[in-house]
């Protein structure tokens, strides 16, 4: 009987530490099945951050261009030396004295900012008619934005082995006519150092600068000053779709691009520029990142759970031994009440388990594997057969 009470005993125990294990079990299994949208959403993410910090690239690059447009444009807007380029048109002054009277003020511009290299000044013909500066061969440059007289920032120039950029701006008078025109020569040391910046702080991506002119494009490799391989540049261009102004773009491929296996591109159009922006970001760092942040969040959840497990058993363990108490006296209130029978206190009849009555001999031999073997008391011989004596 105790054996069976010792069964009962480790038979409930295990039934509440598989019930525990179970519920850990399917903690775990919500929480993995949760891991999958996790993973979607932190990608998102990453993609959303990729996207962000182009724009804020982009906008650098941008913000770059306008101050270098800014600085031509005030070149070109001294009165003086605008004024002795009227003269000269008009044929009122020699090509000499122009020069003798605008060279020291454009040397002079020259300070104006450390990227500005070269400037030349053109007449109202297009000659080119003084130079100050880093030599190199200056030519009337023309577009469709210098012909309807804006100011441009023109293709890439290598002078020395080194990319430039020349911003071509008109010259114009008070009446708001163009007399002239001045290139000015910008180095790419501002860029560079936004390039460089970025590489900083994402030492897994490539930063690009890209120029598309006449159904042909360019890119520039700012980190080191190098031009883009024309086979490299079309796997680039191929990686592209038509970009709108100001629309940044996120492309996945499975070419390799400068050594960077399956990279995440994203790339967009300079407003009002022929220039691109394409910053080459290695999926592996993505990986890496959501891979980390998934081990964490999975770590933490496992603890949580455990953690959670560990504190349910404790405050249960009192309620289990309560409960078996609590268990034992019912079964001992139980087995108190399997020993009473039922007995009719007239004809001594038993009642059975299904409620019929039965003579207390027959419940006795149905309830157990007693068997009577009958015989006649002395007081029941005495009563049934008196005319019996005794022997």
């Amino acid at each position: 009987m105790k054996n069976n009470q010792n069964q009962k005993l480790g038979l409930q125990q295990k039934l509440f530490y598989f019930s525990m294990l179970g519920v850990f079990v399917v903690s775990i299994l919500v929480a993995a099945a949760a891991m999958f949208p996790l993973s979607k959403a932190l990608f998102e993410q990453e993609y959303q951050s990729l996207k962000f910090s182009h724009q804020l690239q982009t906008a650098q690059v941008s913000q770059h261009f306008r101050e270098i447009k800014s600085i031509a444009e005030q070149i070109t807007s001294r009165s003086r030396i605008r004024q002795e380029l009227e003269k000269y048109n008009a044929g009122k002054i020699s090509l000499q004295a122009y020069q003798d009277f605008t060279r020291p003020k454009l040397e002079d511009a020259l300070k104006t900012s450390p990227d500005v290299k070269t400037i030349c000044r053109f007449d109202q013909t297009g000659t080119r008619v003084v130079s100050v500066g880093v030599a190199f061969d200056c030519v009337l440059y023309k577009n469709s934005a210098w012909r309807e007289g804006r100011t441009t920032v023109t293709g890439p120039i290598f002078v020395n082995d080194s990319p430039h950029f020349l911003v071509v701006a008109p010259i114009r008078n008070r009446q708001d006519l163009v007399v002239g025109k001045d290139e000015v020569l910008f180095s790419s040391d501002g860029l560079k150092h936004i390039a460089m910046q970025h590489s900083q702080d994402k030492a897994e991506s490539l930063f690009l600068l890209g120029y598309s002119s006449d159904n042909d494009r360019a890119w520039l490799n700012l980190r080191n000053n190098s031009e883009v391989k024309k086979t490299t540049s079309r796997e680039i261009d191929r990686l592209l779709v038509d970009v709108g102004s100001g629309e940044t773009m996120l492309a996945e491929t499975e070419a390799t691009l400068f050594g960077i296996e399956k990279p995440i591109t994203t790339y967009s159009q300079l407003p009002d520029s022929s220039y691109l922006v394409l910053i080459i970001n290695q999926s592996k760092g993505i990986l890496d990142k959501v891979r980390s942040t998934l081990i964490k969040v999975s770590g933490a959840i496992l603890a949580l759970l455990l953690v959670s497990a560990v504190v349910l058993a404790f405050l249960l363990k009192p309620l289990e031994v309560q409960a078996l108490e609590y268990q034992k006296e019912l079964e001992k209130d139980i087995a108190e009440l399997q020993q009473i029978i039922p007995i009719c206190m007239y004809c001594k009849s038993v009642r059975n388990d299904e409620g019929y009555w039965n003579r207390i001999d027959h419940y006795i031999e149905n309830m157990s594997e007693i068997r009577f073997s009958h015989g006649i008391c002395e007081a029941c011989m005495e009563e049934k057969y008196p005319d019996v004596e005794k022997s």
